[in-house]
């Protein structure tokens, strides 16, 4: 079965409607063993998905969807240290970049996976799949089927890996009709509007099961999408909070 990675939770806000638990459900229905989190340029949500999959006896895999440049990639950690770099990028990404990243700002991801898709240049591509364990991603939803050619021919000739990635933002196809409505919230938008962001179609994460025959022609997609899957090793712990150490003493205040 296909490792799921390009997964939206709630916290990619206005974007996504999947649950951790429902996402957990449905990976122990299909006997999928690991599942990422990806959220939009953020990783609010990976503590809650990392215990959710933990306590449901599945690998969790922590990530972020970033923009770059002309498009966007995804960042997955392969450890603790995959987990820091990704994390201070993410800070500074607001703090000190403007909400922009540029090729030479990922050069600290020592201990992190990259994959890209058709939102970037042939030259961004290539830069990625010279400096960093990169791969392109495939997937194999309608709105994306125009620009396989592309991709395919760039993994040819980069000898880049394909895998398959879908997106998946909602729990069930009739959940695609809510979304529409948190886009046109996020958007400030109406459902009534023709040129608008709209819900992918066929992004349900209970239909994952369909994406096996989607992909029967290249299965080697999906065995780079468990690969990722396998090389991905970190995992949140519960912790208790901690407050920070402070110089003065405690004193009894006068009465």
């Amino acid at each position: 079965m296909l490792t799921p990675l390009r997964v939206y939770s709630e916290y990619s806000l206005l974007e996504s409607s999947l649950r951790a638990k429902v996402a957990a459900d449905i990976c122990n229905k299909n006997e999928i063993e690991s599942i990422a989190i990806c959220d939009n340029s953020n990783m609010f949500g990976a503590m809650q998905w990392s215990l959710e999959m933990q306590k449901s006896g599945i690998k969790p895999i922590i990530g972020s969807k970033l923009p770059l440049n002309s498009g966007f990639i995804w960042i997955y950690c392969k450890n603790e240290e995959g987990y820091v770099e990704l994390s201070n990028l993410i800070t500074d990404f607001y703090a000190k970049y403007d909400r922009k990243i540029g090729l030479n700002h990922l050069f600290s991801l020592k201990n992190c996976i990259i994959l890209c898709d058709h939102s970037l240049s042939d030259d961004e591509i290539e830069f990625l799949s010279k400096n960093f364990e990169a791969y392109i991603a495939i997937s194999r939803q309608k709105k994306d089927l125009e620009f396989e050619p592309r991709l395919f021919s760039l993994s040819s000739k980069l000898e880049m890996p394909l895998v398959a990635a879908p997106f998946f933002h909602y729990k069930n196809d009739e959940d695609s009709h809510a979304l529409d409505c948190l886009l046109c919230i996020k958007n400030s938008t109406v459902l009534v509007e023709d040129d608008r962001e709209r819900a992918i179609e066929d992004a349900a994460l209970s239909n994952i099961a369909s994406f096996d025959d989607k992909f029967s022609d290249i299965p080697f997609a999906i065995d780079n999408a468990n690969a990722i899957g396998k090389k991905c090793n970190f995992m949140i712990k519960a912790s208790s909070p901690k407050m920070p150490g402070s110089k003065w003493k405690a004193e009894t205040l006068p009465s």
